[in-house]
């Protein structure tokens, strides 16, 4: 006769192997596209290349000690939207712009130094590459 005690060691096995398997996998649209990320005091910058059917807002901590920020935009959008916003340590946003607009820009005035730097994709397709930094 079976106890319950060994009944109970297979469901832990299984539950235990269903787990490590979820774990192992991400949930995250932006990972199979492994994008580079460099953010450092005064300098952010991302590169996702061959970026397919995305949607997802993703936001990132960034160090500014300057008022401003210069933004460098070269990004293909083949499909969907993709839009960069900053905000300054307060919250304010300071900067908005789809990153279809290639280009070099400048944010608005902002203040604190714990910014964020928020990108928006929606049904995107291409290759994401901006930067930003510190005047």
């Amino acid at each position: 006769m079976r106890t319950q005690r060994t009944r109970f060691i297979p469901f832990v096995l299984a539950a235990t192997a269903l787990w490590l398997v979820a774990a192992g996998c991400s949930d995250d649209p932006f990972a199979p596209y492994e994008p580079e990320i460099n953010n450092e005091a005064g300098t952010f910058q991302l590169q996702a290349t061959g970026v397919e059917g995305v949607s997802l807002t993703r936001s990132y901590a960034w160090t500014s000690e300057a008022a401003t920020a210069n933004i460098n935009q070269s990004t293909t959008v083949d499909r969907g939207t993709a839009t960069l916003r900053i905000f300054d340590g307060e919250g304010t946003q300071i900067y908005e712009r789809s990153l279809a607009s290639n280009g070099t820009y400048e944010s608005d005035a902002g203040t604190g130094t714990d910014w964020t730097i928020r990108i928006i994709l929606t049904d995107y397709t291409g290759t994401v590459n901006f930067r930003v930094e510190s005047p």
